[in-house]
């Protein structure tokens, strides 16, 4: 399940207790990153173990970027990207330099790995936190839509074909993107780089293992789920199927996190997404995490295809998301 399940299965009781007899849940905790741990126990219920986290990078074309006039390397690049604001006024320096060429695949490229950077969660005490957690994101998506940064307001809606022919040279994606680029355009293999993102690292979702209080077979559930999360053979195995990254931080030290990927200019992806997933912030969940997303997703909407001033449209959020949820207070 991924976590925005987390709290509304814990408010309906409908996970098992890891951490009571007959399971050995709670003896696990030291082994998985913290912050995915956390969030895995409400009053005193261990209600999953952390299977996969999927940290986001930068995935960018160099020679497109040298050919704007950037340092283009990972080193020299981070001196340029050092905040979220840096990072749009260097796709403004790069659209400028090379007409045509965007940074961003879509204006709300920046909006949810900013979202994710912070701590917390929707709710804080009782109280929502929707706007305050949205703000700056929406700010900034409302910058690159305005000044048409991105590759779909410059008229470039086919992902593939952008960067197939080198109209977008950039992309902020989960590691799947690691996996897939290679795949379908091998014949850009060394022009590929990664970069962490400004700010603390950036998740974007995480996946726990738990067991339904109507299971059949619990025990023999747990077993399974202790095999596939607490082990670091089969943790990696599904690694290199799908890039995501363990949340069993022993399994890091396998060898193979260190191989240069030359596809990406012989850097070590996989050791670049375990860093950031290292860093993530610590976070929170709860029963209305799913309603919460949907209003901010619904008000995103309204400020990419109705103009929506980004202020306004995340106030209507928080006002959509109280109308499901009355009982929390502003």
């Amino acid at each position: 399940m991924g976590w925005n399940w987390l709290g509304v299965f814990a408010a309906q009781d409908a996970l098992v207790d890891l951490g009571a007899a007959p399971y050995d849940g709670a003896g696990l905790a030291d082994q998985f990153l913290a912050p995915l741990w956390q969030a895995t126990t409400s009053a005193g219920r261990l209600l999953a173990v952390p299977w996969m986290v999927y940290p986001a990078l930068f995935y960018y074309r160099a020679d497109l970027l040298a050919a704007a006039g950037v340092a283009a390397e990972p080193a020299d690049l981070a001196t340029q990207i050092t905040s979220w604001e840096s990072f749009v006024a260097l796709a403004q320096q790069v659209q400028q330099a090379t007409p045509g060429v965007a940074l961003f695949e879509d204006p709300s490229a920046m909006f949810w790995p900013m979202v994710h950077q912070q701590p917390g969660g929707w709710i804080v005490d009782g109280r929502n936190q929707l706007a305050a957690r949205t703000s700056q994101a929406a700010a900034l998506t409302a910058q690159v839509r305005a000044l048409q940064l991105d590759a779909r307001s410059m008229g470039n809606t086919d992902f593939d074909a952008s960067l197939r022919q080198g109209t977008l040279a950039g992309v902020i994606a989960d590691p799947g993107m690691r996996a897939y680029l290679p795949t379908a355009f091998p014949e850009q293999r060394g022009q590929w780089r990664v970069l962490r993102l400004p700010g603390a690292g950036v998740t974007f979702s995480a996946t726990y293992l738990g067991i339904p209080t109507q299971s059949a077979h619990p025990e023999a559930a747990w077993a399974l789920a202790r095999f596939l999360a607490a082990d670091a053979t089969q943790q990696n195995a599904f690694r290199q199927r799908t890039g995501a990254i363990p949340a069993l931080t022993s399994a890091w030290s396998s060898p193979e996190y260190d191989v240069p990927d030359p596809f990406f200019g012989g850097i070590a992806v996989d050791r670049v997404l375990a860093r950031v997933a290292a860093e993530m912030p610590a976070f929170s969940v709860s029963p209305y995490d799913r309603i919460a997303r949907k209003a901010v997703d619904d008000a995103l909407d309204s400020m990419l295809t109705d103009s929506t001033d980004p202020a306004q449209a995340m106030q209507q959020a928080e006002e959509a998301f109280l109308r499901e949820a009355p009982e929390l207070l502003r």
